[in-house]
């Protein structure tokens, strides 16, 4: 949860995307997405600077679904007599950080809330995702892009490669003494 060091601080915070290619280098070069799209190319990934308002931080979880990642980041209000903050809610694609239809935002903000916001939650049977706040708000959406979904039709478990398990040396089970 948000310490008072942390709500005091309005150092500028990142949401990063690093690719990890198993290869035990560290990534040294991540594209910044934060105002426009560029190429993210050979680079290791990249990454969107936070900046609806001063001291926005990532609180929760992201989540990845139908080719991108969301996410909610959430800022304190300044005022030490003013409780709260505001909520943000960005959608990506997850392997470039491109904007994926914003309502002409720069910075890939799709809404924002009263309070700290949940982590997004994907509903992929009816497309939307839902978030709540702490003000007690519930935003349902839909998600905005084409997805692939799995329909199960039929299927049937072959039970003939499954075997009675044998009796081993030693085993008590099922003898009288």
């Amino acid at each position: 949860y948000l310490e008072e060091p942390d709500i005091l601080t309005t150092d500028q915070q990142s949401f990063y995307c690093v690719f990890d290619r198993h290869d035990g280098n560290v990534a040294t070069s991540l594209v910044d997405q934060t105002l426009s799209y560029h190429d993210v190319g050979a680079a290791d990934g990249w990454y969107v600077n936070l900046t609806e308002m001063n001291g926005e931080r990532v609180t929760e979880p992201a989540v990845i679904a139908a080719e991108s990642v969301f996410f909610t980041s959430y800022a304190p209000f300044a005022e030490p007599c003013r409780s709260g903050g505001e909520s943000f809610f960005y959608r990506l694609d997850y392997d470039d950080g491109e904007t994926q239809e914003v309502d002409s935002h720069p910075g890939q903000r799709r809404f924002r809330g009263g309070g700290i916001a949940s982590r997004p939650v994907i509903d992929l049977v009816n497309g939307t995702v839902t978030i709540q706040f702490s003000n007690q708000t519930i935003t349902v959406q839909d998600i905005g892009t084409e997805y692939a979904t799995l329909r199960v039709k039929a299927w049937q478990e072959d039970f003939s490669k499954v075997g009675t398990p044998s009796a081993t040396e030693g085993d008590d089970e099922g003898t009288e003494d």
